[in-house]
């Protein structure tokens, strides 16, 4: 199998500046992080999708104490 190189770039100081500044102080793979990260994104998306469904049935079971909008997003809203 053949190699491609990319280049991008990220926001000097930002979250992704940090944690590849810490990958190569570990002495990792970068290239090999990036990937897996790619690859398993849509194991990621699958587990979201799954979760905001689980939320969405919490809030039909917890209509019967008939709670209100403001109290089902202070509880359970998380996007």
């Amino acid at each position: 199998m053949g190699r491609i190189v990319y280049s991008f770039s990220v926001a000097e100081h930002g979250l992704a500046d940090q944690k590849l500044k810490a990958w190569k102080v570990m002495e990792a793979n970068i290239s090999a992080m990036i990937s897996m990260l790619i690859e398993n994104e849509g194991d990621l998306t699958a587990h979201i999708e799954n979760l905001q469904k689980k939320i969405l049935r919490l809030k039909d079971l917890t209509n019967a104490r008939k709670m209100t909008l403001e109290e089902w997003e202070r509880e359970f809203m998380l996007w």
